[in-house]
């Protein structure tokens, strides 16, 4: 019987190659889409918890209402929990990079070549760290891997990287040129799913010797550290939190007592639910987790709307073979598993060229969103996947199977279908309107993601990134060759200005307390703050509106600064020229009096508000070697890989010991805005696949309507009706259908992309072409896919048509 139902299935499907080629091709790329999508969800809700004790472990945070949630804490925030909580806190563990893009180490070989590289992967960190975090040794003892001060934890690729296939073991790394790291492990490297990657872990201890001071034990003010914490059991996690508040009253800096408070994060939150600042690595965010499960249930519901038109089309026009069967003895149920063997077989053929697409599509889905996404190993994602194909493909056949197989036989022999209305067009049609309903919204969502991104791309952000030349000097040996080095590449004629920066203006800054000379301990706040040397405002183009830039000479003790306008309104003064000569004081700096003030500009992203800003320049020696982590280049030429080499050679005449590394100012501002990059592209990429398979759901159906309206065409030709005339009758459905899913789609794109949008302190303005774009190319999609049918139509000889019939 099975092998019955099977063969004649095959025969429908392949007697009927049009509607099965269109049946298959849309149903296969719906659930190629769903497929990918799936497995992208799938990766981004497993960030972090590949780590066994993944549910008691918590990130520190610090918070204030002035200046948002921090990712990092102050030095002695880990152990001094542990040390006060131990009832609830088992260990902690802190890292640290210097707060520094890139950290110079070498190796030299005995013969002395030597291989050297600027790691963004390395840290410091507490010996307890195999405690907390889990990681596949290869070589080493996971016990005792950081207990020395000196060593350091190597990942395979890094330790392909430096030894090749040598042992790595033993090994001499040099941190700086001055601190000797001896590897004692080597581990896997972390999974992909992990919200920090490593790939050098030196011990926390070495800080003592390699910082000039120590580590700053007692500094409860400054926040460069991450700190995790393991706790006794997860549910500990409310009781600890409830004794933060103390436990900072008890230790934060006086200047911090007020506003600032400490808040605990748990592991698996960070990935997705983070709304801290300064995280190791951009995190992802759980608003697109569930924009993409919308598109994901968006795209089944087209696909098996789709499926369900087209078999339910082509359905009752098997109802003379349903009367006959009955007629020759087949009861209900032979009929009804009929269709359903029909339809499901054609939906695990789609579902196998669906599987295709989606491995030939994956590398594109990788490289789009920076992920590591695979096919294998993924079993709960499989069983949802057929899940869904079994689904539609009996949603699909019921619907035939049940009303088909209860007609009766005479009735239908008599060309009768016991008074159903033939093909429900109105559910057909109430179906394409959802479909295209959801297709017109994708569209909209991915013109207005467009246009946001191209209005950041394109806004005004107060100074000029283009051609600027970013070097990380952090901890070099050319931060005290500074001057030199700036000097020796102004001789260059492609090189404008240069200057020295704490942080890469337009990606944030740090915070410290400010307020107006001779105000109360109550004025002082908390403001954002960037340390400079001379030329910043020629260097990034930035307006003065009045006073001077910093000098290139100036030796005196008193500490100078520029403000910007929103801190000079801060600061309560009218002007910027009354502005010019006032002092303000610091708790870190002390008095500084205040040269120039500058326009507003972007030191942050477009996600916030520009905000009070005091410039410092790093007047004094030990600010300049502290604070210069960067040095920004201005260049104008064509030939930007020949200032490139210029740049690298001038910095070659001025150490052999540091690697010489670059990149663009304008580059690394567009990473700020990586997710929604990816979401525009995701949104684009699914808008596309949506209105395809709406469009060959309605191509399938276009033929069904010509085919049962032919006769009615070739009529309406002989009495006179023009091709034209033809064409519009058949089209002026399906685009009353459009019209009708743009105006239900008009107010669900304007709420959902009004709250997107409300993550940007500056976005833009949803505009009525917007959806009128929406709308326009579905219906241009739409007439296009149809055309060649009417048109074909339109053009048949009536005098054929009504031979034929």
């Amino acid at each position: 019987m099975l092998r019955n139902y099977l063969t004649i299935a095959l025969r429908n499907l392949l007697k009927n190659r049009g509607y099965t080629i269109i049946n298959l091709v849309g149903l296969a790329v719906g659930l190629a889409g769903i497929l990918l999508i799936v497995l992208y969800i799938n990766h981004e809700l497993t960030f972090d918890r590949h780590h066994t004790k993944a549910r008691r472990i918590v990130r520190v945070l610090e918070t204030d209402p002035n200046l948002g949630i921090a990712a990092s804490v102050p030095f002695p925030v880990g152990p001094t929990l542990q040390l006060d909580y131990p009832e609830q806190v088992e260990a902690t563990v802190r890292l640290y990079n210097f707060q520094s893009a890139t950290l110079p180490l070498q190796y030299e070989d005995p013969v002395g070549n030597r291989r050297q590289f600027n790691e963004s992967a390395f840290f410091f960190a507490d010996s307890t760290f195999f405690r907390v975090f889990d990681a596949q040794f290869l070589k080493g003892n996971p016990q005792t891997a950081l207990d020395d001060p000196y060593s350091v934890v190597m990942t395979q690729s890094a330790a392909q990287r430096y030894f090749g296939p040598a042992d790595p073991m033993g090994k001499v790394l040099q941190f700086e040129k001055l601190h000797d790291l001896h590897v004692t492990a080597v581990v896997a490297d972390p999974p992909p799913a992990s919200h920090f990657h490593y790939e050098l872990l030196a011990s926390f201890a070495a800080l003592r010797t390699i910082m000039p001071k120590g580590i700053p034990d007692e500094d409860w003010y400054t926040n460069p550290v991450w700190t995790y914490a393991l706790l006794r059991d997860a549910a500990d996690t409310a009781t600890l939190q409830a004794q933060l508040p103390q436990f900072a009253q008890r230790h934060l800096h006086p200047a911090l007592k007020e506003t600032a408070r400490f808040q605990l994060e748990p592991l698996t939150d960070i990935h997705l639910h983070s709304l801290a600042e300064g995280n190791i690595e951009p995190n992802s965010n759980i608003r697109l987790i569930w924009i993409v499960g919308t598109v994901a249930v968006f795209l089944l519901l087209i696909a098996g709307i789709n499926f369900i038109n087209l078999s339910t089309a082509r359905a009752f026009d098997r109802a003379k073979e349903v009367g006959i069967r009955k007629v020759a003895g087949a009861h209900p149920g032979q009929l009804i598993a009929q269709f359903l063997a029909e339809s499901i077989i054609l939906c695990l053929m789609a579902a196998a060229l669906a599987v295709f697409l989606a491995w030939l599509a994956l590398p594109v889905l990788n490289n789009l969103t920076d992920r590591h996404l695979s096919l294998q190993h993924q079993s709960g994602v499989w069983v949802l996947f057929l899940a869904a194909t079994l689904l539609i493909g009996i949603a699909a056949g019921s619907y035939p199977a049940f009303v088909l197989s209860s007609f009766r036989p005479v009735e239908v022999l008599k060309g009768r279908t016991g008074g159903r209305p033939t093909g429900n067009a109105w559910l057909r049609q109430s179906l394409v309107v959802v479909q295209f309903f959801i297709s017109i919204a994708l569209i909209g969502a991915t013109i207005t993601a467009y246009r946001q991104l191209r209005y950041i791309q394109k806004a005004r952000l107060g100074f000029e990134a283009e051609q600027v030349v970013v070097l990380p000097v952090e901890r070099t040996s050319l931060v005290s060759k500074y001057d030199a080095f700036k000097q020796q590449l102004l001789t260059h004629s492609a090189i404008r200005a240069v200057t020295g920066v704490n942080e890469i203006p337009g990606t944030g800054t740090p915070n410290s307390t400010y307020r107006p000379v001779g105000g109360s301990d109550d004025d002082m706040k908390l403001y954002s703050v960037m340390y400079v040397r001379d030329d910043l405002t020629k260097t990034l183009g930035i307006p003065l509106l009045a006073g001077n830039d910093f000098p290139s000479t100036y030796e005196s003790e008193n500490i100078i600064a520029l403000i910007n306008r929103a801190m000079m309104q801060e600061m309560g003064w009218a002007t910027p020229e009354e502005a010019i000569g006032q002092h303000i004081e610091g708790t870190l700096e002390g008095r500084i009096r205040v040269v120039g003030v500058v326009d507003d500009f972007h030191y942050g992203s477009l996600h916030y508000k520009v905000g009070p800003l005091l410039i410092d320049y790093c007047s004094l020696e030990k600010l300049k070697n502290y604070f210069t982590h960067y040095v920004l280049v201005r260049v104008q030429t064509d030939d930007l890989p020949g200032v490139i080499r210029d740049i690298g050679a001038t910095w070659q005449q001025f150490t052999d010991q540091d690697a010489f590394d670059y990149y663009f100012l304008n580059d690394e501002l567009q990473q700020l805005y990586h997710s929604e990059q990816n979401f525009s592209k995701l949104a684009g990429i699914f808008a596309t696949l949506a209105a395809l398979i709406a469009s060959l759901g309605l191509l399938g159906l276009t033929a069904f309507s010509i085919q049962k309206r032919k006769r009615e065409i070739g009529i309406r030709k002989v009495l006179g009706a023009s091709e034209s005339q033809i064409v519009l009758l058949l089209g002026k459905n399906f685009t009353l259908l459009i019209g009708i899913a743009l105006v239900l789609a008009i107010p669900v794109v304007y709420l959902g992309m009004s709250r997107w949008l409300e993550d940007f302190a500056y976005h833009i303005s949803l505009r009525a072409d917007i959806f009128l774009l929406a709308g326009l190319a579905a219906l241009l999609l739409a007439w296009f896919t149809v055309s060649w049918l009417t048109v074909r139509a339109a053009w048949t000889n009536p005098v054929d048509t009504l031979r034929a019939d």
